[in-house]
């Protein structure tokens, strides 16, 4: 298998910004302006020229209705997160209004939420522990030392794990995402 450092760049004097994997991953990949790195970013059109950068995708903002295009995930104009409620949450206020509509019971509520913040504890690390996370590691040491995620998503070679932050009801959330078994991209949302 090719490492990155062997991979020649996209085009000659290639300025730093997100092409076409070379590795054929349907992605972008970071190129630094010297060298491919781990970072894997969107994903591309299958057609899409190895030698031009990706253009950055249009965001509006939830919060302010800023127009931005960036790879960021946050908004340049008042920090937000573009997304909008994680899976998590929404399958939080969900049931929490569900069981307010149907039950109307403050105890079923309070088990309901109770029992929502231990899965959240069981499933939480801090922030220090996700920035000691280097790109290139290896998948199972990774949820060896971190414990079971909050959730694992998959598309194809791409698995990636979601913790949430420790100590925070609806704080961020921290996604791992391994190509191959191996730390491809990170992302606090």
């Amino acid at each position: 298998m090719l490492e990155l450092s062997e991979l020649p760049p996209p085009s000659k004097a290639a300025e730093a910004g997100y092409y076409p994997d070379p590795l054929g991953s349907g992605r972008a990949r970071w190129w630094n302006g010297a060298a491919w790195t781990a970072t894997v970013g969107p994903k591309v059109e299958p057609d899409a020229p190895f030698d031009r950068p990706v253009p950055p995708p249009t965001k509006v903002c939830r919060r302010c209705a800023v127009q931005s295009q960036t790879f960021a995930p946050e908004c340049p104009n008042c920090g937000r997160n573009y997304t909008r409620a994680s899976g998590p949450q929404l399958v939080g206020i969900i049931a929490a209004s569900l069981l307010l509509t149907v039950g109307g019971c403050g105890a079923c509520i309070a088990i309901g939420i109770e029992a929502g913040e231990e899965e959240l504890e069981r499933t939480a690390i801090t922030r220090d522990e996700f920035d000691a996370v280097p790109p290139g590691a290896s998948r199972e040491p990774v949820e060896a030392r971190l414990g079971a995620p909050f959730d694992t998503d998959r598309d194809g070679d791409l698995v990636c794990l979601t913790y949430n932050e420790e100590g925070e009801l609806f704080g961020d959330f921290y996604e791992l995402c391994f190509e191959d078994g191996v730390l491809v991209s990170k992302d606090a949302y």
